[in-house]
């Protein structure tokens, strides 16, 4: 292999990298927004189909198009088994313990 092929060749492999990099970062940017987007709402219609809809659109709706309307589920931080066999070791009785959890749970998803 001469010296230009090689040149050429990392030249490609350098420009593959940067596509696949590209692309890496619009995937994690597209997830992260659609994270961010989660409807507030999940409704019923009146012909009984399900669609999802944030406050601002249900808000829009005149009365009589308004439906049947559900909360999101709230997203909660689960504690670590590590966590919760540390709470353990202090805990005294089980009562002690399942209030030390909740008081940690608690505070977690603040």
């Amino acid at each position: 292999m001469t010296p230009k092929e090689r040149a050429a060749m990392q030249q490609a492999l350098d420009d593959i990298g940067d596509v696949v990099n590209k692309a890496l970062a619009t995937i994690r940017e597209a997830l992260a927004e659609q994270a961010e987007q989660e409807p507030d709402y999940f409704g019923l219609t009146h012909d009984h189909t399900w669609l999802s809809i944030d406050k601002k659109q249900y808000d829009k709706l005149k009365p009589e198009g308004r439906m049947a309307c559900y909360a999101a589920p709230v997203r909660t931080k689960d504690l670590t088994d590590a966590f919760i066999n540390e709470l353990h070791k202090d805990a005294q009785d089980p009562i002690s313990f399942a209030r030390a959890v909740i008081a940690a749970d608690r505070k977690k998803n603040k």
